[in-house]
């Protein structure tokens, strides 16, 4: 057999075996969508569906969006999901469209998945044209406040003027922590992080804004959204911009010591989110040194000795599972009370401190529920509460991500201990792994057709007529 005829032969093989992973990537695809659009994610303890289907199939993150995509707006695209059933469409291919084509292109695009490259498609989605939203009159001067339950969304709509200001305000407070992280870490060895660390070098996405400058956004007509969480790092991947508290909690996000909060190879620098909120911190500060007693860096929680019952300092009651997560990892002052009369008050301690704190980074790295692996804004939590008799030690600790905290306290998820030979279970006491599903197979392969894959002819996009997308309607 010549090498020419040989190479035929391999082109034969992978064709059948590229149509029955098209085919096995379909029926993948159908099993998230019905966990996605019955609502089955949630008891899982995921922070979404592609941070699931990555930790469940073992695909990288990039891999899991992709499926997760397709599983999402599989209805949008019929004739593109039948060809990947048929092993004639790659993942990839119907990926691209679900991620980036608009509604309504399904049978615009059929025809060209089945010839072109995934490259070409992206180029061919990429010459949609937008739709042409005709400029909105400049809204007058406001500012709006939605409680989401988990966080708050701010709306504040000014003038081009003040946004200008907002603009200068937030890029010299941000321009000021980036010097200070790089002082800072030029203040560190390189044994404190486990790797050198040039403080000049550049770092993606740092000022929040996804490359764009700060004047960037007077393209905005004036009109700023921030949203307010107080665990940012919580829930989709990713959701993550990093928002930093007052500098009495610079042990958990801000200043020198959020490098360490970073696994060793990647520290945060400051973003614009971060300057927001230290202006904003800023300006309490100075109503606060006129108001010497009105503290807000400090969590005052009122505990009954003989009930345990808490409630915050001139706030409402809080449940058990929430008076153990606001004082897992903060800056407690508690005072203790009977029969509604204080007995006594504790000092205003941190329970964890910094070194105590850099040595769990540096042993946990990232949040220890298995499929998790979110390394910005962990919390650290205690195995045994502290109120409950629990050491704020090495062993008693572990680090998880504000999404995991808030579902352990809720009873969602339950971490039991020593940290050495830390279990992770769900709400039915099953043990979660970070081992994937996959195993040998024990039923033979789809039965279809080879895919022959696209052309790989050049594409000549002189000649290509995009699709046009649906006028919005016009009120």
């Amino acid at each position: 057999m010549s090498p020419k005829e040989r190479l035929a032969e391999l082109f034969e093989q992978i064709a059948e075996l590229t149509g029955q992973r098209n085919a096995i990537d379909a029926q993948i695809v159908d099993i998230v969508a019905e966990i996605d659009h019955g609502g089955l994610a949630g008891m899982t303890g995921a922070r979404s569906i592609s941070a699931l289907v990555a930790w469940k199939t073992g695909v990288s993150p990039r891999n899991a969006k992709t499926i997760a995509a397709v599983a999402a707006r599989g209805e949008q695209f019929p004739r593109c999901v039948a060809g990947l059933r048929e092993g004639r469409l790659s993942l990839d291919q119907v990926g691209v469209l679900a991620e980036r084509a608009a509604d309504g292109s399904d049978d615009h695009y059929v025809e060209l998945a089945s010839v072109a490259t995934v490259t070409q498609l992206r180029k061919a989605v990429g010459l949609e044209p937008r739709p042409d939203v005709s400029p909105k009159p400049q809204p007058e001067r406001a500012i709006s406040r939605t409680d989401h339950g988990e966080s708050v969304t701010y709306r504040i709509t000014v003038s081009k003027i003040e946004a200008a200001k907002v603009d200068a305000a937030l890029a010299g407070k941000r321009d000021g922590l980036i010097a200070d992280w790089k002082r800072d870490h030029d203040q560190q060895p390189d044994a404190a992080t486990g790797s050198s660390t040039d403080p000049d070098a550049p770092t993606p996405d740092a000022d929040g804004l996804h490359g764009e400058s700060p004047a960037d956004t007077s393209d905005l007509d004036g009109v700023a959204d921030a949203t307010t969480d107080p665990d940012p790092s919580g829930i989709g991947g990713a959701f993550d911009e990093d928002v930093t508290d007052h500098a009495d909690f610079a042990d958990l996000s801000d200043g020198p010591d959020s490098a360490d909060s970073e696994n060793a190879r990647r520290a945060p620098m400051p973003n614009s989110v971060d300057a927001f909120v230290e202006l904003i911190a800023t300006g309490w500060d100075d109503e606060v040194a006129r108001r010497p007693h009105a503290q807000h860096t400090t969590v005052v929680v009122h505990v009954d000795v003989d009930k345990q019952v808490g409630a915050l300092h001139l706030g409402p009651l809080l449940t058990d599972a929430e008076r153990q997560y606001l004082s897992c990892d903060a800056t407690c002052e508690v005072w203790f009370e009977r029969a509604g009369r204080p007995i006594g008050a504790g000092r205003s301690t941190r329970t964890v401190n910094r070194r105590l704190r850099r040595a769990l980074e540096h042993r946990d790295r990232c949040c220890v529920v298995p499929g998790c692996g979110a390394t910005r804004g962990l919390h650290a939590h205690h195995l045994r509460h502290w109120e409950n008799g629990g050491l704020t030690e090495l062993e008693n600790l572990v680090l998880v991500c504000p999404y995991h905290h808030r579902l352990h306290h809720a009873g969602g998820i339950t971490l039991t201990g020593p940290a050495h030979q830390l279990v992770v279970t769900d709400a039915d006491g099953q043990a979660l792994t970070n081992a994937s599903l996959a195993r040998p197979p024990t039923q033979p392969p789809p039965a279809v057709a080879p895919c022959k894959g696209p052309t790989g002819e050049r594409a000549d996009w002189w000649w290509y007529e995009p699709f046009q997308p649906e006028p919005p309607p016009r009120n």
